[in-house]
């Protein structure tokens, strides 16, 4: 018994991707402040910042028609810690 294939629209794809890339940032970013705010006295940074690179891409095929994209993305944060 075969299964029906199932429909995803690119809407839920991307909304699904947003929601990734919002977590795994929340993430990425309060561990860093965690790892920082341990230190003490001097070796405390009176600021961090954090830069990290994204790359997205797709690839389609259909039949004969193939169509692929790719993006980078650039993200800088930055704290003053106190």
């Amino acid at each position: 018994a075969e299964e029906a294939p199932i429909r995803v629209s690119h809407d839920s794809i991307a909304e699904k991707a947003a929601e990734t890339l919002q977590e795994t940032i929340k993430a990425y970013c309060s561990r860093l402040i965690q790892v920082f705010e341990t230190l003490e006295g001097t070796k405390k940074p009176q600021r961090i910042t954090a830069e990290f690179g994204l790359k997205l891409s797709s690839d389609c095929r259909f039949y004969i028609v193939n169509s692929a994209g790719e993006a980078s993305l650039k993200i800088t944060a930055q704290w003053e810690m106190t």
